[in-house]
């Protein structure tokens, strides 16, 4: 087994303290209301220390110039990076988080997929139970 395989992936909020007790919740490591720099140097960790980690930025901070956030967001793969809209227009989230995933898995991970699994194997039992 690989180190890669066997490191769990960092899971980080960076954003306001009033969202960040939601992912708190939901096992995240929190940096509330951090600044531009805080911001950078996590990332700069993360990517110097060849880190996996999803990374949910406030819109402020994901629309920063930052260098390393662009660099991290061109690399892909290891460190995947979204974003929290503003509170008062959330459909630049439904778009920007749907060019993700369109980008990572192609035009059909936007298609709902059915698993009709356990209704197969409910008919299948029936069909051997004589009914």
């Amino acid at each position: 087994m690989s180190l890669d395989e066997t490191t769990p992936t960092r899971m980080i909020f960076m954003g306001s303290s009033s969202l960040a007790d939601g992912f708190r919740l939901v096992g995240f490591e929190i940096w509330a209301d951090p600044d531009l720099a805080q911001m950078e140097s996590v990332l700069q960790a993360i990517r110097n220390n060849g880190e996996k980690a999803f990374v949910v930025l406030e819109h402020e901070l994901a629309e920063s110039n930052s260098a390393i956030l662009k660099r991290l967001q061109s690399e892909g793969g290891r460190v995947i990076i979204t974003q929290i809209p503003p509170l008062h227009d959330t459909s630049r989230f439904h778009q920007r988080f749907d060019q993700q995933v369109e980008a990572m898995m192609g035009s059909s991970g936007l298609t709902p997929q059915v698993d009709d699994t356990a209704h197969r194997n409910q008919r299948s039992e029936e069909r051997g139970s004589g009914h």
